[in-house]
């Protein structure tokens, strides 16, 4: 409990007439405590400088008020420019008085801040500054600069005498506005808070309440009092509460914090506190042993708010002043904000509370309490209960709903100290302020995130990039337009302005683009950068990057990506050309693996945990491309959310290098480093008798079996022999013109390094097996065409069939365009059963770097030989699954797929009772902005995109086809061991994902419901697909697939070290080696299921292709179906809250159609036209044609006459009276 009050506390002003102005407020001071000191202000030494009592602070405020009137100035608006002392106070209560609308700013200082101070000028259309002789000079100096400065009167408001005409305070309003409060916006669109005095007296009585004041308290603060929290305790409470304040400068306590502690010890202070920083900067600049010098047992609420409250500096600031007599319980966490006037909630007689919670839950927005000794333990502290007359409400920000009580949301608060909005931004202040929740309100959204437990509200981020640096707001873009006009080599549009936590202080980080690097001294316009940022900005800039051109991350649109910026900086993956970092704290580049490695086997086994851990750590911050100095050891890996790529490479890389087993399914589930840690060391301590690991992974014979993906797409090519279903495509355009002669050496490279690309097969004994040649030619070709007819020239090259027997297996060609306004398109083509969709793009860099190679004269080697090879991994396949040591993963999938059921579509065409693989494609795509839309709804579920695209497939397959038990094929790269990651082959295998839908359910449920099955899946994914078809002996129908009748694919091609998408647009290449690279699709003509989502995700988007059997399937049919799917996204985005039978998948438009035309009905059919007669009319012009389908079965309207003519003549024999 906090260090009880002296006198009982009394709620002001009971038994008296309301008190409903600041105005009526400094005259009930006058009347009543007229000579009582009421502010003191302390030099830098910590004297006292100055002091006013009320009836002096009453006349300088008249004196004021009575040049304010005389120059007209009632309801216009005055800036206010004063540095540290008590000017401030009586000018702006001098403008309460005369009916003058304040704008408190922080005055020009050897011209830092003119450019802001200008544009509010502008803003509120100042007509007046009021400011002292001093600061004046620096006006005058700024306004050389900035002319809108001098073109404003200036009232010197410390030259004015007292002695002037009688002149009386005329009634102000509780609503008229008193103030500006200008702490948002940046500094090209400032948002002043409009604060009345309503608002102000409202927050004065919950601060009175918080503080539970007496007549003998205090006040100390240094906080300026132009920023909301100093205006609160530096003016307007201690106004309210009757007792006085001793003030200081903030530069005196930055440069000392002691001076803090001596104002508080020697005053008697009972009120004093700031934001978190300043309670660790005393920590940090007061040695231990000067620590017990001060008398702070009288220190009765030691505020902290403003920032993030951190439990560390409570419990360590605690104990390092308690030998001064602090009580831990003096502490006052609390929440406010300046649209709210000032405070929200407080901790009110119960001391801090902390609360431990799970931090991957958190990171996911929900809430999970913990003992603090779980591993995954977090201490957040309590902002306080809500105070008075306030109501408070957590939402979702995207639907505006109130979130369950365990759901982090936007915090949004309903009270009379709510601002009116801000000033001249009636959209912005409708949108802020104007906001209603399930019919109550207005709310006020606040942009911060948090929630409520047991009353207690817990403040756990923000919305947006504010940078909030020892306690004060600052806006990104205003420092990155102070960094790009320092130099003109900087680019405009190329910096990033963000904060990052070292030893628990946010500190400033620039990322600046260089547009030329040739003869610049980098470290020069560092300094330049730095000095600007301080001048400009008051800031002290902890690291300086600069790059090359392209290195920051932007949006589609060319907005800065500052998060993704971030974590390139921190995980060492910026193009630097320079860099200056004050600190050495922040996580470089990885370290060489092998040094690490090498280090951990020297040491003993007891000390090896913790280098152990620095190795994982360096190792997921690289995969995961998460900065490393943001990952606790602790944190469960899953609440990054990782992906079956990443996954698995992480997987591989951990196994390859401490020569242990990874499951897939802990680095999903929970698995933290430190549990990764130990249990990698458990297994070293083991010995393991399994050598398999160490088994070469290449294969010595020409001649070997199929692997069983291989064996699997062998059976179904014998379906349709001809069919070049399984021919993989892959056309890039490339921005430069390529060397023909060069092009095929490249090409010829490629084939000689990867013996799959020189494989054929035969069949010549019982099964059939595949052969490596020792050579084989490439096939290459030069074709030429025009541009309408690159479409049908790529399709025809594309999709001729291969001859599995003979081979070559893989072809390419070099297509120029004769209208073309520069560079090449290379169309490579291969088998399926010698390539998977990742070695195309493998295949792909791998000859560009041969090309580059070549082009150069190089004398070494373009790539690295190979450890491994194709044939490896077939012998390691068929050993590994040809025991009954794999039993787990059958059972799991006999159990999974148990009773699966054949999915029927409502179809054009009846079923040929062959696969044909005939298909075509409707291709549309999803641009970059609502491909992050679906990103970011995947991160807030702590999911994945592909989760996401999946689960709306899902709800399209439940909707077209009335079932609700779905199962989906989706291929994995099956790509086990890391030796096989840059190999070509066929390593892929289908993964059959089997969802149960409840449309009852929303969304969000199906999402959580489908990541538990796929990381199940993904934890069993080694088993071959063609082993599960074989042991689940479903009944043979060579009409279609046996497992699952529809597949799904996402595929995200990358290249080179820093993972980089490929753009689908031709005029946005993405950069691979010296080339420009964009993706062209290649028409699909063939479907090797019913239907089929291939989804790739780029880097401007996402590219869709819904795939279909033709022979089942009309074209408008699958338009409509991929219009719907698009339609469902929108739907998840906009509401994944709803159950998922409230998701719409109609547009508007057909939405219209449905209910205007359909219903209703077009066709004049007369009413002497029969059904006998349509129906005679069908079987006259499409007798082949589809009529009734039930179940598996289906009748054309031909096969139906015929029954229907059979049934007629059962019914005349039988004599059967059809009127009767």
């Amino acid at each position: 409990m906090p260090v009880s009050a002296p006198e009982k506390y009394k709620r002001p002003f009971e038994g008296k007439n309301p008190l409903l102005t600041l105005v009526d407020l400094l005259q009930y001071r006058v009347r009543c405590q007229s000579e009582e000191t009421a502010y003191v202000f302390l030099n830098e030494s910590g004297e006292v400088e100055e002091s006013l009592t009320y009836q002096g602070l009453h006349e300088r405020a008249l004196a004021i008020a009575y040049h304010l009137s005389e120059r007209k100035m009632q309801g216009q608006r005055a800036l206010l420019l004063y540095g540290p002392g008590l000017d401030f106070h009586a000018a702006f209560l001098g403008c309460q008085y005369a009916k003058v609308v304040a704008v408190p700013m922080n005055p020009p200082r050897m011209n830092r801040n003119i450019k802001r101070l200008s544009a509010v000028i502008g803003d509120a259309d100042v007509r007046s500054i009021l400011t002292t002789s001093k600061i004046l000079h620096s006006i005058q100096i700024a306004g050389e600069k900035q002319p809108e400065l001098m073109a404003v009167d200036c009232l010197v408001t410390d030259s004015i005498q007292d002695d002037l005409p009688s002149w009386s305070v005329q009634p102000v309003k509780a609503g008229s506005l008193a103030f500006l409060q200008y702490t948002s916006g940046s500094t090209g669109t400032p948002k002043g808070v409009k604060i009345t005095h309503a608002n102000m007296m409202h927050n004065a009585r919950l601060v009175h309440l918080a503080g539970q004041h007496c007549d003998s308290d205090k006040y100390v603060s240094w906080l300026p009092t132009f920023h909301d929290m100093g205006f609160m305790v530096g003016l307007l409470q201690p106004l309210y509460a009757g007792i006085p304040a001793i003030l200081m400068s903030p530069a005196s306590f930055l440069k000392s914090p002691r001076i803090w502690l001596q104002a508080i010890s020697r005053h008697g202070a009972t009120h004093s506190g700031a934001p978190d920083f300043a309670y660790r900067m005393c920590l940090d600049h007061i040695p231990a042993d000067q620590r017990n010098a001060f008398s702070l047992d009288h220190w009765r609420l030691a505020f902290n708010g403003a920032e993030p409250i951190r439990a560390k500096t409570i419990e360590e600031f605690s104990t390092a002043f308690a030998p001064s007599g602090f009580k831990k319980s003096s502490f006052y966490p609390c929440y406010g904000l300046a649209e709210a006037t000032l405070m929200v909630s407080g901790s009110i007689n119960t001391g801090p509370i902390v609360g431990n919670f799970s931090k991957s839950k958190l990171m996911q927005h929900q809430v999970t309490e913990v003992s603090s000794k779980e591993h995954d333990a977090i201490s957040l502290v309590s902002s306080g209960s809500v105070l008075d007359g306030q109501k408070l409400k957590i939402v979702a920000p995207d639907t505006n709903d109130t979130c369950p009580t365990n759901v982090i949301g936007e915090i949004c608060v309903s009270s009379p100290s709510i601002a009116g909005g801000y000033w001249n931004l009636s959209e912005n202040s409708k949108e802020v302020f104007d906001n209603y929740i399930e019919g109550e309100g207005p709310f006020l959204r606040t942009g911060d995130l948090g929630f409520l437990l047991n009353g207690q509200l817990y403040v756990t981020g923000r919305l947006k990039d504010m940078l909030i640096i020892r306690g004060v707001n600052h806006y990104p873009q205003d420092i990155e337009q102070t960094v790009e006009k320092v130099h003109p080599a900087l680019r405009s549009g190329g910096s990033a302005a963000f904060s990052i936590d070292v030893e628990d202080e946010e500190k400033l980080v620039i990322v600046q683009e260089v547009e030329k690097q040739r003869g610049l001294d980098f470290q020069h316009i560092i300094q330049l950068v730095r000095q600007a940022i301080s001048q400009q900005h008051e800031l002290q800039t902890h690291a300086v990057v600069l790059t090359r051109k392209g290195t920051i991350a932007k949006t589609s649109s060319g907005k800065i990506q500052r998060q993704a910026t971030k974590s390139a900086f921190i995980a060492g993956h910026l193009h630097e050309v320079a860099r200056d970092e004050r600190v050495s704290d922040i996580s470089k580049p990885a370290k060489q693996l092998s040094f690490i490695l090498k280090t951990l086997l020297s040491i003993p086994e007891a000390a090896r945990q913790a280098p152990l851990e620095i190795y994982l750590l360096e190792q997921v911050a690289h995969y995961l491309n998460v900065p490393s100095d943001s990952l606790d050891k602790d944190q469960p890996l899953s609440s990054l959310g990782l992906d079956s790529l990443n996954g698995m490479s992480l997987k591989n890389a951990i196994e390859k290098e401490l020569q242990v087993s990874v499951s897939l399914s802990r680095l999903f589930e929970g698995s933290s480093i430190t549990d990764l840690a130990s249990e990698a060391l458990r297994q070293m301590a083991t010995p393991n008798n399994d050598d398999s690991m160490a088994e070469p992974l290449q294969c010595a014979k020409k001649e070997f079996k199929l692997s069983y993906m291989q064996q699997s797409l062998w059976l179904t090519q014998q379906l349709a022999v001809n069919s070049a279903a399984y021919n993989v495509p892959l056309a890039i355009h490339i921005n430069s013109t390529l060397d023909r002669s060069l092009l095929r050496r490249a090409l010829q490279d490629l084939i000689n390094r990867h013996s799959a690309l020189r494989t054929i097969f035969t069949s010549d004994t019982d099964e059939p097996r595949q052969v490596i040649k020792s050579e084989q030619e490439v096939a290459f070709e030069e074709l030429e065409m025009e541009g309408s007819f690159i479409d049908k020239t790529l399709s025809e090259f594309a999709y001729r069939t291969f001859d599995l027997s003979c081979g070559p297996l893989f072809r390419a060609a070099l297509l120029t365009d004769s209208d073309s306004k520069g560079g090449d398109i290379l169309l490579m083509v291969a088998h399926h059963l010698v390539v998977d969709g990742r070695s195309m793009w493998l295949m792909l860099e791998e000859v560009l770097t041969f090309y580059q190679s070549h082009a150069a004269q190089s004398s070494e080697a373009a790539l690295k030989p190979l450890s491994s090879d194709y044939a490896g991994f077939v012998k390691w396949q068929l050993s590994a699954f040809d025991g009954a040591d794999t039993n787990d993963h059958w059972n799991y999938w006999n159990e999974q797929l148990a009773g699966i059921k054949k999915l029927e579509f409502p179809m054009a065409n009846r079923r040929p009772p062959v696969q044909r693989f005939d298909g075509r494609e409707v291709r549309f795509d999803v641009d970059a902005k609502f491909a992050e839309d679906l990103r970011d709804l995947a991160a807030s579920n702590n999911t994945t995109l592909y989760v996401v695209l999946l689960s709306t497939f899902y709800v399209l397959l439940h909707r077209y086809t009335g079932e609700s038990d779905i199962v989906v094929g989706s291929p994995v790269q099956g790509r086990s061991n890391r030796e096989f990651e840059s190999v070509v082959g066929c390593f892929f295998n289908m993964l059959a994902i089997r969802c149960s839908i409840n449309e009852a359910s929303s969304f969000r449920q199906l999402l959580v419901q489908n990541r538990r099955t796929v990381i199940d899946a993904l934890s069993h994914q080694a088993y071959p697909s063609h082993l599960i078809a074989q042991k689940l002996e479903t009944s043979r129908d060579l009409s279609r697939s046996p497992v699952f009748q529809v597949s799904f694919l996402l595929q995200k091609p990358t290249f080179g070290v820093a993972n980089s998408m490929i753009h689908l647009e031709d005029t946005a290449h993405r950069q691979l080696g010296q080339f420009g690279v964009s993706l062209i699709p290649v028409e699909r003509r063939f479907a090797r299921n019913d239907l089929e989502l291939e989804v790739l995700e780029a880097e401007d988007g996402l590219l869709c292709s819904l795939q279909y059997n033709s022979d089942l399937f009309d074209a408008d049919d699958i338009q409509l179906m991929a219009e719907h799917y698009r339609e469902l996204l929108n739907s998840v985005v906009d509401a994944p809250h709803k159950p998922i039978s409230q998701l719409p998948m109609h547009s508007e438009a057909e939405g219209r159609k449905i209910l205007n035309q359909w219903s209703r009905g077009t066709e004049n059919y007369s009413n002497d036209t029969t059904v006998e007669a349509l129906f005679s009319q069908q079987l006259a012009t499409n007798p082949d044609n589809v009529a009734a389908v039930h179940g598996d079965a289906s009748w054309t309207f031909a096969q139906l006459n015929d029954e229907a003519e059979k049934l007629a003549c059962l019914i005349k024999r039988l004599n059967i009276n059809v009127q009767k």
